[in-house]
């Protein structure tokens, strides 16, 4: 099997988001790039998906993350670092700006 099919691998993790226990299912390159937002970001990746929920609305979690990603890194290709702003924690204007395309 080659690295890239093991990227395809769907990965179920279980965690506890606004007080309530689910479980998201997505590929393992889909939570490798959430991982990576959130460690850019400094911020715990349960607080990042946390943050999705709160804004998603009726739309499911796991397609909110996917959009998010998407966005997230559209947006980084055209702003500056977080650094050169003075900001990277969760609550960034990065993450702000993405998280308000979701809403």
């Amino acid at each position: 099997m080659t690295e890239q099919s093991h990227d395809m691998d769907q990965v179920s993790r279980s965690i506890t988001i606004n007080g309530r226990r689910t479980s998201i299912r997505m590929e393992r390159s889909v939570w490798q790039s959430l991982s990576e937002i959130a460690e850019n970001e400094e911020a715990r990746l349960r607080d990042l998906i946390a943050m999705i929920d709160d804004i998603r609305g009726d739309n499911g979690l796991t397609a909110s993350l996917r959009v998010f990603i998407i966005n997230y890194y559209r947006a980084h290709s055209i702003m500056q670092p977080a650094s050169a702003t003075g900001g990277k924690k969760a609550g960034s204007p990065r993450i702000e700006a993405v998280l308000a395309t979701l809403r």
